[in-house]
Formats: C-alpha cells, sequence, structure tokens
C-alpha cells in the first residue's frame, strides 16, 4: 500500500527469495539451516535494494553484522507492535524460528533482536491498528529523516 501510495516500487524479500532460490522462507531453513538461509537471504536483500525503492524484509535480516551495515546504510524503520498481535499476524504463516509455542518464540526472538532492531532503524514505527494508520505513521516518519 505505502508503494502504491508514493508511486514507487516494492519487494518483500520473502517473496523475492522464494522466486529467486525456489524454496519459501520455512522450507529452506528446514533443509540448509539458518545459518546458510542467513547467508542466502543477504544476497537477495542486497538484490531488492539495488532493483526496488521500498523493500520489507522478514524480522530476522538483522541478524548477520552483513545485513546490519547494508540496512544502515539505507533508510530503515523498525515496524513494531505487541508480542500478542505478532503472535496473532504470524500464527498463519510457517514460521519454524518460533517452535512448538509461538508466543515463547516470539518473546525469545525479541530479546535476541531488539538491540539489533535499534541499531539499524532511523525510527520504531508502531505497527499496530489499522494499516491505513501505520502508513500514517511510516510516512511522517520518513518526512522527518529524510528533511
Amino acid at each position: 500500500m505505502l508503494a502504491k501510495r508514493w508511486k514507487c516500487t516494492f519487494v518483500d524479500t520473502d517473496a523475492l527469495f522464494k522466486k529467486t532460490i525456489g524454496l519459501t522462507v520455512g522450507d529452506y531453513i528446514r533443509e540448509y539451516g539458518e545459518p546458510k538461509f542467513r547467508e542466502t537471504e543477504l544476497g537477495v536483500l542486497r538484490s531488492a535494494l539495488d532493483s526496488y525503492d521500498i523493500v520489507s524484509t522478514g524480522g530476522g535480516i538483522i541478524s548477520t553484522p552483513e545485513a546490519r551495515e547494508v540496512l544502515k546504510s539505507n533508510v530503515t524503520f523498525w515496524l513494531d507492535c505487541d508480542d500478542a498481535v505478532i503472535v496473532e499476524r504470524t500464527a498463519t504463516g510457517d514460521r519454524p524460528l518460533l517452535g512448538d509455542n509461538p508466543a515463547q518464540g516470539i518473546i525469545a526472538l525479541r530479546e535476541k533482536r531488539e538491540d539489533l532492531y535499534r541499531e539499524v532503524a532511523r525510527a520504531r514505527i508502531d505497527a499496530s491498528g489499522k494499516l491505513v494508520q501505520v502508513l500514517n505513521r511510516l510516512t511522517k516518519e520518513y518526512k522527518k529523516v529524510s528533511q
């Protein structure tokens, strides 16, 4: 919706990953493991940033120092909301890193990643509520950091 509003190009790295590699992120992680996935994901991120104006990434993209450096060199926002909302939004997806208890998995991942999100993000955007509200918050923050 943001790309449509701003009349620019958009890609989600998970979708680009599947298109480029031929496996979903979940299938790739189960087959090759997370370290190999993160290495491959970095290449997909670089390709996305070379070709698209807006790039949406998975939450674990900040796991490697190389990816964090790439993200810091671009305008990057951290879309965040309460853990309960994240659990609800990820309930239907294929999320092998959340384990058998998604609520506990979200808490554990937040503990590991929160400081890394702060490191790369120009701002934290409240991603709760309706999508149009999130887009308005994002647009407001983008105007602040691009002045």
